[in-house]
């Protein structure tokens, strides 16, 4: 999936048009017949520079998902920021996350997090917040508890929540990334 965001940065940046179904290399054809969720994470230099995803697909399939989604990540403000020339566009690493409904399940406690293979999707509807961190984000002493407390940041929540403010899910994904 990474070489699909690839390709639709490239030809959009560069030919301003926008991947057609006779533009995907035929092992990506398979995508068609599946609806998962995509989140898609572009890398400058080690750092996060774009970021765009969804926990439910919107598009007709899986391929069509990702090549909205990685258009999306260009209006990412630190996309701009970060890639003055489109032609650092190869130096870009890519990570793009797949999962299907089925690959979330539901925490009573965030302790239940197994942080070695799951992320978290965060959501508050009495406060109508909601963020995802994907698995593996947490690269330095990786906790549920740190997990927690930067969903809850990305949420723009800083009071103390009681249980019935928020339902977490743990999520597994499917990763494709070209590092």
């Amino acid at each position: 999936m990474h070489e699909v965001v690839r390709k639709t940065l490239q030809i959009y940046l560069r030919e301003r048009r926008v991947l057609g179904h006779s533009d995907f290399p035929q092992d990506d054809l398979s995508y068609l017949n599946e609806k998962n969720a995509v989140f898609v994470t572009l890398y400058f230099g080690g750092k996060v520079i774009a970021s765009q995803g969804r926990i439910n697909c919107k598009k007709e399939n899986t391929l069509y998902e990702c090549v909205d989604l990685a258009l999306a990540c260009l209006t990412d403000p630190r996309f701009a920021e970060n890639l003055k020339n489109p032609d650092l566009l190869d130096q870009i690493n890519i990570r793009v996350d797949t999962f299907a409904p089925s690959s979330r399940r539901i925490l009573r406690n965030i302790s239940e997090l197994n942080v070695r293979d799951e992320g978290i999707i965060f959501l508050s509807q009495n406060l109508g917040k909601l963020s995802v961190i994907l698995p593996n984000m947490i690269k330095e002493n990786p906790t549920s508890e740190a997990y927690f407390e930067l969903a809850k940041q990305k949420a723009g929540i800083s009071a103390e929540l009681t249980n019935a403010d928020y339902v977490i899910y743990a999520l597994k994904t499917t990763v494709s990334s070209d590092f």
